[in-house]
């Protein structure tokens, strides 16, 4: 979803499509929290989301706090760049030695032509 957005650029004609992917970013976000909890501490990790729902930059600092000091380092490497309002392209920077994903900016149709729904039984 990052190496996607970050593909789609600035352009008017993709930004339904970056905003869907936005969307799609945060709800990411929200699982993560979800799955921590499996890890570390259940409560601390709610109330982590839920200061990171509330929006606001102090909220979201202090959730960010939780996760600095529970979590382990390795873990800490591939969830933190998600959380920390970086843009796209540092986001997909600091990821993609873990997750590899070809960046490619300059074949936008390619990107939306490998994410779009393939035509299916039910699709037309």
């Amino acid at each position: 979803m990052i190496a996607a957005l970050v593909d789609m650029g600035g352009d008017d004609d993709t930004a339904v499509l970056r905003q869907t992917l936005r969307g799609e970013i945060a709800r990411s976000q929200d699982i993560l929290f979800s799955m921590l909890a499996f890890l570390y501490d259940p409560d601390s990790m709610r109330k982590a989301r839920t200061y990171w729902r509330s929006g606001s930059a102090e909220k979201k600092a202090f959730a960010l706090e939780v996760l600095d000091n529970l979590c382990e380092r390795r873990h800490k490497l591939i969830m933190m760049p998600l959380l920390e309002g970086l843009s796209a392209e540092d986001m997909w920077r600091k990821l993609n030695g873990h997750f590899p994903q070809p960046c490619a900016a300059r074949k936008r149709n390619s990107r939306v032509s490998s994410i779009r729904p393939r035509p299916g039984p039910h699709t037309g």
